[in-house]
């Protein structure tokens, strides 16, 4: 962790607070909510977030802060030299890898999808299929000595659809994904196609330009940025293949803007889009993601229905909305060790 991460971890004023909690005796997060008067939400998240960042360590005892931990990020801070600021991406595999070792696996699902989509670069060939007994020896490495087995890890790489498995056969299932900006190039090229194609199944008949123009006047993407939301773009084997969007509530998200090119349909996209926005959504704290859709959107719906949402009474009042979905998001604390 570089100083500027540790400053990053504590900059929030609830996490400071919890900090102070931890340092005065608060061992675990009924115990930091009863010090400090947060929300036990407020207050898991926190501590999960400091123990991420490596600042408050969990060791079977109760939370502490671990000092050796903190003398360590100043002595590395005080002999490297100044150099340029690390990637999220490099923050996280920074923090959670040690000598190509897991040190652990995160909680927070979007860090865990960095860590994933790592391991899966580089323990396994792009159109190779792998037997079982292959996968666990490609694994082993990343957990030997750490606190995550290789078993947790294979299954975590099939829940987030990078690996795919068929009569205890695996191969890499080909999908990425990467937070964007509504306005950057390929993000505009998405969402005009997924308008297009709604303005055309709405009519029956190919879209007109103007209508196109004037359904994302109508209905912008400009709150898909945080805080108020983000847009997540996919590839399918290095290609531009689908989006997502996601609006952020009170205590819950909502899915927007999901679509995947008709040419990598039938691949797992879908899913993939699914499952890691719903990864953010419980990021940011929400305990529920909900959508609404149209009655003509036939597979759409059969994709939610899948995935474990479920229509619920309509929650808005959408030109559009005839179908409203829900699903509970679980929440994840601790974070992932080794089954004993």
């Amino acid at each position: 962790m570089t100083a500027h991460a540790l400053a990053g971890a504590l900059a929030d004023e609830r996490r400071r607070t919890v900090f102070a909690a931890i340092v005065f005796g608060a061992r675990d997060v009924p115990a930091v909510v009863a010090r400090t008067g947060l929300p036990a939400r407020d207050a898991a998240t926190a501590v999960r977030r400091l123990t991420d960042a490596g600042v408050v360590a969990d060791d079977g005892g109760g939370l502490r802060v671990d000092g050796e931990r903190l003398r360590e990020f100043a002595r590395a801070g005080a002999a490297a030299p100044a150099g340029p600021a690390a990637t999220p991406q490099e923050t996280i595999l920074r923090t959670f890898l040690r000598d190509g070792v897991l040190v652990r696996l995160p909680a927070q699902r979007g860090r865990r999808r960095v860590l994933l989509e790592h391991i899966t670069e580089r323990a396994f060939e792009r159109g190779r299929r792998y037997p079982e007994r292959a996968v666990d020896a490609a694994l082993r490495p990343w957990c030997d000595g750490g606190a995550a087995d290789h078993v947790t890890l294979r299954r975590y790489l099939v829940d987030d659809m990078l690996l795919t498995r068929e009569d205890g056969v695996y191969w890499r299932t080909g999908w990425s994904v990467h937070i964007a900006r509504p306005d950057d190039v390929e993000a505009v090229v998405l969402l005009r196609e997924y308008m297009a194609e709604m303005v055309r199944r709405w009519y029956g008949r190919p879209e007109r330009p103007e209508e196109v123009d004037a359904a994302l006047a109508e209905d912008s993407n400009d709150d898909l940025v945080p805080p108020t939301g983000l847009l997540v773009l996919a590839r399918h084997d290095g290609r531009l293949a689908g989006c997502v969007g996601l609006r952020r509530q009170l205590d819950w998200s909502e899915v927007t803007r999901l679509y995947v090119r008709p040419a990598h349909r039938g691949a797992g996209g879908g899913a993939a889009l699914l499952a890691a926005v719903e990864a953010y959504a419980a990021e940011g704290g929400a305990d529920r993601i909900r959508l609404d859709t149209r009655s003509d959107l036939v597979e759409a719906r059969a994709l939610y229905a899948r995935h474990g949402y479920r229509e619920v009474p309509a929650f808005n009042a959408g030109p559009y909305a005839q179908h409203w979905f829900e699903k509970s998001l679980p929440a994840r604390v601790d974070d992932v060790a080794a089954p004993r």
